[in-house]
């Protein structure tokens, strides 16, 4: 199909009961509160070739990926920074840009109102050129 392949690191974060994402993928969740070991994880990605880091709470997280660990890989990595789960008004995604992502997945706050997005934030009010999926 003449798609350029992306290699895409995926790292699941939680601290709560075992989420969907966490059985899908027989993963471990990264505690959110440890944003020293996001940032080393996410720095060995990337030296292993990864172009892009999706942090990732799974699909409706109770709490999403932390504004520490975001700037945290930020600071550390030159990867673009997608994040994912939980993000379910205006001002957690504004958090999650001004952390440094460069793009914010909203999927099930946009579920439980498919004709109303008028709650979303404009990305074209930000400094940084950001992007909302």
């Amino acid at each position: 199909m003449g798609l350029e392949i992306v290699p895409t690191g995926y790292m699941l974060f939680g601290n709560g009961p075992l989420t969907t994402a966490a059985y899908m993928s027989q993963t471990l969740p990264i505690p959110l509160n440890k944003p020293e070991i996001a940032a080393a994880t996410a720095v060995a990605g990337e030296m292993l070739g990864l172009r892009v880091l999706f942090t990732d709470a799974g699909s409706g997280a109770s709490q999403s990926v932390t504004a520490s660990i975001m700037a945290g890989i930020r600071e550390n990595t030159s990867c673009p920074l997608i994040v994912g789960g939980g993000f379910n008004d205006a001002a957690s995604i504004q958090a999650a840009w001004n952390a440094g992502a460069d793009l914010v997945v909203i999927g099930n706050a946009i579920e439980k109102q498919p004709n109303d997005l008028s709650w979303l934030p404009d990305p074209n009010d930000f400094s940084k050129a950001s992007r909302l999926v």
